[in-house]
């Protein structure tokens, strides 16, 4: 990963921290395939065709948003 790539991975994590994100990470579309937990049609890369990688954001589920379940939130 050259510099460019680290500045702009840390610049995206800086802000989805300061957005409320408490975790944040990346990885590539395949682990979809790896790992099939979804039907594929929610699969990124049966989504957007052009997608390598993707940002995961880890957000606290309050109360409320618990108690739609099951739902995409959760």
């Amino acid at each position: 990963m050259d510099s460019i790539d680290k500045e702009l991975k840390q610049e995206i994590i800086k802000k989805a921290q300061d957005l409320g994100a408490n975790i944040v990470r990346s990885c590539s579309v395949s682990k979809w395939e790896e790992l099939p937990i979804q039907e594929p049609e929610f699969w990124p890369q049966n989504i957007w065709p052009w997608v390598k990688n993707i940002i995961v954001l880890g957000i606290p589920l309050y109360i409320p948003m618990i108690d739609t379940t099951p739902s995409m939130v959760y």
